[in-house]
């Protein structure tokens, strides 16, 4: 079974016929995910817990790439770009791990944005460096929406390398950077 969290459904319900269609499994669900917000996150646990028990792959997949000129918060006053891009994921993977099946796995996709030392620093595509201030993940005293997805895919990165100290024998949990890609993490 394959259960997609999406933030509008409805939107994902042509990725959900295409797997239908080059699987021959009608085993494809659903379920509302946003993970700008904290409480939205826990309905949706709630819910795979609910209904299925356990969870055997969790693939964080999820970003905004819409930055704004402007700091915007969530309804928890979380900025939105961290908040999506970083806190929900993370929150999502906490609830999660008690789901975990023996042998499961955590996939938490990321880029070359953030490089692959254990530090607080990114390079961004021009080469300059990207620190984390981590007396300012909510970018409120410095707000530069630039730098911030970059931000966001390094905490990734170092969450991913965190968790895998959590989990028992037989889990994992690995970054992946699938390269440049068109996903439209504008819209």
């Amino acid at each position: 079974r394959v259960v997609m969290g999406c933030k509008h459904p409805e939107r994902c319900q042509a990725a959900r016929q295409k797997i239908v269609r080059q699987t021959d499994s009608k085993s494809v669900a659903i379920i509302g995910l946003d993970l700008q917000d904290m409480r939205k996150v826990h309905k949706f646990c709630d819910k795979i817990a609910e209904e299925y028990g356990r969870v055997d792959i969790l693939i964080n997949n999820a970003a905004t790439g819409k930055v704004s000129t402007n700091r915007q918060v969530t309804v928890q006053g979380l900025e939105r770009t961290m908040a999506v891009n970083h806190l929900g994921p993370m929150y999502l993977t906490q609830l999660i791990l008690g789901l975990l099946s023996p042998g499961g796995k955590i996939m938490t996709l990321t880029c070359s944005a953030a490089n692959k030392s254990p530090s607080t620093t990114a390079s961004t595509s021009n080469g300059s460096a990207v620190t984390i201030d981590p007396a300012d993940l909510n970018s409120e005293k410095v707000y530069n929406g630039d730098q911030l997805y970059q931000k966001t895919k390094l905490l990734n990165l170092m969450m991913a390398r965190q968790v895998a100290k959590l989990l028992k024998p037989g889990q994992s949990s690995v970054t992946v950077d699938p390269g440049l890609t068109w996903t439209n993490p504008y819209s």
